[in-house]
């Protein structure tokens, strides 16, 4: 992995030990559904991003103000001014002497960096198509303006991560595509800054696969996230954890519908068990709180206040 990138996704943890939801144990008075995940947050198997800073710009130039296209399409977002240089500042401000700079010319150019650029030039800058290979073996091949990635390119990692899709001003933005490189996920959707942002899928290869809202890299607002196993939980996220309303349910299992916070049940919802018995009412982080109903299966019913998941005599 280089010491600097434009985007580049990384695993939260090691795919190999991602935990996969475990059956929920049908108890006389079991506690809660968080049961299903085994553990406290919902496996996710989320992607995170991380911007690096590029090496100092050349002592030659500085790199131009962002035009006017991503001012533009990200004034409702982060200052733009603010954010870390891109891959793509590396060589801003060197350029090789040509007659003509006011004229689109295609040459292939060796920068001090070691960094080697073949395409298009405009007023000593890299514009229109071409190849930029780094030392460190990272490549992008595609739209350049003013020196930086725009338009629609795709850049290659040293350690054959990719990302193919859009680009303002040296950095992911739009409709894109982002692969890792032994294949153990994917995610095709929505960027903004180098971020997934917006709306997107997110694939693994065990079959997981989540489909919803992002916001800067993680799951937020309402998605889908589906196990191999057939367990599904669909409803409001928020930071990469279930938050507000929603519902899991195991395939051939129990299931929860009702209000979430980090990712265990928290307000009001209905816990339903295969064999018919249901608990309707209050829960405070995943322990039964508050007025209650708990139906049995042969049609009893327990009603009253609940504290600590038991109910108060």
């Amino acid at each position: 992995m280089g010491n600097h990138c434009s985007v580049k996704e990384v695993p939260c943890f090691d795919a190999a030990q991602q935990p996969l939801p475990q059956a929920l144990a049908v108890q006389a008075e079991p506690s809660g559904p968080s049961d299903a995940f085994g553990v406290a947050e919902v496996p996710s198997r989320s992607l995170a991003v991380e911007i690096i800073g590029s090496r100092p710009r050349s002592d030659k130039g500085e790199a131009p103000e962002p035009f006017g296209a991503i001012r533009a399409s990200m004034a409702d977002g982060p200052d733009v001014s603010r954010l870390p240089d891109t891959y793509f500042d590396c060589e801003i401000g060197e350029c090789p002497v040509l007659e003509d700079e006011s004229i689109i010319q295609h040459l292939r150019y060796e920068f001090q960096s070691g960094a080697v650029y073949d395409g298009d030039w405009l007023n000593g800058f890299r514009h229109g198509m071409g190849k930029q290979m780094w030392p460190d073996g990272t490549e992008y091949v595609g739209q350049w303006h003013e020196g930086r990635a725009s338009g629609v390119g795709c850049i290659k990692h040293s350690d054959g991560d990719c990302y193919t899709g859009q680009w303002v001003n040296g950095r992911a933005h739009g409709l894109g595509v982002y692969r890792f490189q032994d294949g153990a996920a994917s995610y095709e959707g929505q960027f903004r800054c180098d971020h997934r942002d917006g709306l997107g899928v997110e694939r693994w290869v065990d079959g997981s696969c989540y489909a919803g809202g992002f916001l800067q890299g993680k799951k937020s607002g309402f998605g889908s996230n589906t196990w191999p196993d057939g367990t599904v939980y669909y409803g409001s996220w928020r930071e990469n954890s279930p938050f507000g309303p929603g519902e899991y349910t195991l395939s051939g299992g129990p299931s929860f519908r009702g209000q979430w916070e980090n990712s265990m049940p928290h307000g009001v919802g209905v816990y339903q068990w295969p064999d018919g018995k249901t608990y309707a009412g209050g829960y405070h982080f995943d322990k039964k709180e508050g007025f209650g109903i708990l139906t049995e299966a042969d049609g009893s019913v327990r009603q009253g206040y609940w504290a600590n998941g038991e109910l108060v005599e």
